[in-house]
């Protein structure tokens, strides 16, 4: 026989909690800077791939 009964919900795991400081100059400033730096880096990286596929850059 099961120990689910018909309006028990299983339990969820117990996490910890974790939130960010209020003044943090990392989550304020410098990963919204690598994440803008990173997305520019790939733009570059996507056109001069482009660039060699389509020919406009010679190897």
């Amino acid at each position: 026989m099961s120990n689910k009964a018909p309006g028990n919900k299983p339990t969820q795991p117990a996490r910890g909690v974790r939130r960010m400081p209020q003044q943090s100059l990392l989550y304020d400033r410098i990963v919204p800077i690598a994440l803008i730096g990173m997305g520019v880096f790939l733009v570059i990286i996507v056109v001069v791939a482009l660039g060699f596929l389509l020919g406009l850059i010679r190897w």
